[in-house]
């Protein structure tokens, strides 16, 4: 301690005495270095001394001895060992820091912190070394600043959790199995799964989940909880998946037709109409369980036969349905035939005037049929009569050589073919003296190659028409008057004309006199 006189008047001399202290007596006027070496409260006397008088004046307890004291700090931190980023609290307690003592925390020797006895941080590195220099306001303390103890923090990396659930398709059919799978980013090897549809807890601690119940609209998500050291962002949420369900129905199709009943060949439209068939529905046609048709909702077509059955099958482009693809109602035709080609109607091929007028010809007998008969050409006959599948015919008896005989069925649906011609040779044998003429005829040579010479002769002046015809009535000579007075002779030349038979027709007073001419080449 030192020591300071204040004395006024001029003291020459001074004595000071220093209860407990060492020296415990001084005569200077300022004395220095006075030490006390025991605790306690001591007075301190001075007595001054002027030229003509002397004072004393004591201070009672004046100074008050203390005991030195050690001044302690110790830091305490809310964590040694953290994750990146993660709050350390760090707490100073002291010993004799008095009642204001100042704090200075350090990072690395780096000063931080705010002058309180606490310190937080969320920035350590791995290995930092945190401390605290404390000054204590106790006037005794020794080693006054002092250091507190050292900790250093141990630091582990972060793993951010992350998870995403991913399905194969957003837009199902109602009541379809969908699946979902989670993958997750620093998981852990134990990672815990909570699936929730609307934000509500769902399904088992699986990474997949698989539900058929879900609605239109129903939003699934994933939590995550991970079980990794330092996992942040944990429990993560996953992405939304927004469901679209369809509603199932029903696809239908119906079929109808221009005509169920029709003739063989007769063209019949069909019509599709579907339900539920979706924007681009395709259509199936079959005939029989066989396909036909293009893909359209109509069928065109003439190749129907009895009894055929027609039917669609189609195919929605709607996504939900029951039953895809589906097979319309069924249509079975009734396709009547057109008229078959008759027999060749039978009876004489021959008809020989002399002996009748009349032939009768038949063919196949169809009660659902109308027979129409032709015979050809039209003066080869005087009268046809028709009884359904039978013919008479009243032939003519001008007429010689061939005729041509058919016959065709009709029906509802039209006319058939016609049948094969029947051939009849029509011939009149009638001779000379039969029919009172007086005119002879003779022709030679017969058969011949087309030329042949004509003899006729009478006992009286005669005019005759002559004609020769083909087997069809074709008339392939004629000469109109030929007067014939006693004996005529002509060669006729048919040498042009195919080999056959032809008839020669001498026609004089109502009577008609007849020749076979047969041609050979």
């Amino acid at each position: 301690m030192n020591y300071t006189d204040l004395s006024v008047g001029d003291p020459i001399s001074w004595l000071w005495t220093f209860e407990g202290g060492v020296p415990g007596s001084s005569t200077d006027q300022n004395p220095q270095g006075v030490v006390y070496n025991s605790s306690g409260d001591f007075d301190v006397t001075l007595q001054v001394t002027a030229a003509n008088s002397t004072d004393t004046y004591t201070r009672t307890d004046y100074i008050s001895a203390v005991t030195a004291l050690d001044v302690v700090a110790t830091i305490y931190a809310s964590a040694l060992e953290i994750c990146a980023t993660e709050e350390v609290i760090f707490t100073a307690e002291l010993v004799n820091g008095g009642t204001t003592p100042a704090y200075q925390w350090k990072q690395n020797g780096t000063n931080v912190g705010d002058g309180t006895d606490t310190y937080a941080t969320t920035s350590l590195a791995d290995g930092d070394i945190v401390e605290c220099e404390v000054t204590s306001s106790f006037s005794c303390a020794t080693q006054n600043p002092v250091m507190s103890n050292a900790i250093m923090i141990t630091v582990f990396p972060s793993f951010p959790v992350s998870v995403t659930i991913e399905t194969d398709t957003t837009v199902i059919c109602d009541g379809t199995t969908v699946l979902f799978n989670a993958y997750l980013e620093n998981g852990g090897d134990e990672p815990f799964y909570q699936w929730k549809v609307n934000g509500v807890d769902t399904g088992a601690n699986l990474p997949g989940f698989a539900t058929s119940v879900l609605e239109d609209g129903d939003i699934v998500t994933c939590e995550v909880t991970s079980n990794l050291y330092c996992a942040v962002n944990n429990p993560a949420l996953s992405n939304e998946i927004i469901m679209t369900v369809v509603e199932v129905l029903t696809a239908e199709v119906n079929i109808e037709s221009s005509a169920g009943e029709i003739c063989e060949g007769d063209e019949v439209t069909f019509t599709a109409i579907p339900v539920n068939g979706g924007t681009e529905p395709a259509f199936q046609w079959k005939v029989n369980g066989e396909n036909v048709g293009e893909n359209n909702d109509t069928l065109t077509t003439t190749e129907l036969t009895e009894g055929d059955d027609v039917c669609c099958e189609l195919t929605s482009s709607y996504e939900c349905l029951v039953n895809n693809p589906v097979t319309s109602n069924h249509i079975f035709m009734t396709v009547n035939p057109y008229p078959e080609e008759l027999e060749k109607p039978s009876g004489p091929d021959y008809v020989d005037l002399l002996s009748t007028q009349t032939s009768s010809y038949t063919t196949t007998a169809d009660t659902t049929l109308a027979y129409n008969w032709a015979v050809s050409p039209e003066n080869a006959w005087e009268e046809l009569t028709v009884n359904m599948h039978n013919l008479t015919v009243t032939w003519s008896l001008t007429y010689m050589g061939q005729a041509v005989i058919n016959v065709y069925g009709i029906n509802d649906c039209g006319d058939g073919p016609l049948s094969e011609d029947k051939i009849v040779t029509i011939d009149n044998t009638t001779l000379i003296r039969e029919n009172g003429s007086g005119i002879g005829l003779s022709v030679f040579p017969n058969p011949n190659n087309g030329t042949f010479t004509l003899q006729l002769s009478s006992e009286s002046n005669e005019v005759v028409k002559l004609s020769v015809r083909s087997m069809v009535g074709e008339a392939v000579f004629s000469e109109e008057q030929i007067t014939v007075n006693g004996e005529f002779i002509k060669t006729i030349d048919l040498s042009s004309y195919a080999e056959g038979i032809y008839f020669l027709i001498l026609e004089n007073n109502n009577t008609i006199l007849t020749e076979k001419i047969i041609i050979q080449k």
